[in-house]
């Protein structure tokens, strides 16, 4: 017959003490892990540099977009994902385009995302760029641009500045 003392009481109190202390790191490893593999939800990526772009194209159904002219040469893409968030870009021949997957025969269709997962974009361009972005509910930020610009959001805002003048032959603006 089995009985329980003290002694069972005390073994079985240190047994649960050992487990415990023996599974705490693996338990920290897993909060870090789903921690860093949620893709840092809501925590922009490093900038990732596009050379050569003479024309952007964007269209989103839920992400921001904040374009602002700068007078590099370079297009700078910062990406901030929420939740699951797609994510499609492709560039050559001069073009950079995002939130649409392209197949060989360029055929496009539009990403879907959804208000819960979706990525929002910071992209800094050179001023003269001709810069296209379309988005269904996001907003549509725009900052000292001088080119061409065709911006549209149909349940969202389009917050545009005045573009940046170009400096004139003496210098000044």
């Amino acid at each position: 017959m089995w009985t329980t003392g003290p002694a069972d009481s005390f073994d079985a109190e240190r047994r649960y003490l050992v487990w415990g202390l023996a599974g705490l790191p693996l338990a920290i490893a897993i909060v870090m892990i789903v921690s860093f593999s949620a893709g840092g939800a809501g925590n922009p990526e490093e900038p990732e540099r596009f050379p050569g772009i003479d024309s952007l194209h964007v269209t989103t159904d839920h992400g921001d977009v904040e374009i602002v002219g700068i007078d590099g040469g370079d297009v700078l893409v910062t990406r901030r994902a929420q939740g699951d968030a797609p994510r499609a870009e492709s560039w050559g021949g001069g073009s950079l385009t995002i939130g649409q997957v392209c197949d060989e025969s360029l055929v496009c269709t539009s990403l879907r995302d959804t208000p819960q997962d979706h990525t929002d974009y910071v992209l800094h361009v050179p001023r003269d760029l001709d810069v296209t972005v379309h988005s269904r509910n996001g907003d549509i930020t725009l900052r000292g641009l001088r080119g061409r610009v065709d911006a549209r959001a149909a349940d969202g805002t389009v917050h545009r500045d005045p573009p940046t003048p170009a400096p004139s032959p003496s210098g000044t603006a």
